[in-house]
């Protein structure tokens, strides 16, 4: 299943204080819209990295993936 991207943001409402959040959206474009949707105004969006499994190094999860699918 792939991941849908997390953004964070900076915004102003109506009345021009600054809010800061985060929303999950499969593009940029759709984070914008989001956010504009709850009637702020975007100052900053930025891409939030994808968080790395705990406990299994990304080598060993590619291997895992690899024989999982070997006997497919």
């Amino acid at each position: 299943m792939p991941r849908v991207p997390t953004f964070a943001y900076e915004a102003r409402d109506s009345a021009g204080s600054r809010v800061a959040g985060t929303v999950d959206a499969a593009s940029e474009l759709a984070a914008l819209a989001d956010i504009q949707g709850r009637g702020l105004a975007p100052v900053r969006v930025t891409e939030r990295a994808a968080p790395r499994a705990r406990g299994v190094s990304a080598r060993a999860a590619r291997i895992s993936a690899r024989s999982s699918s070997a006997g497919s």
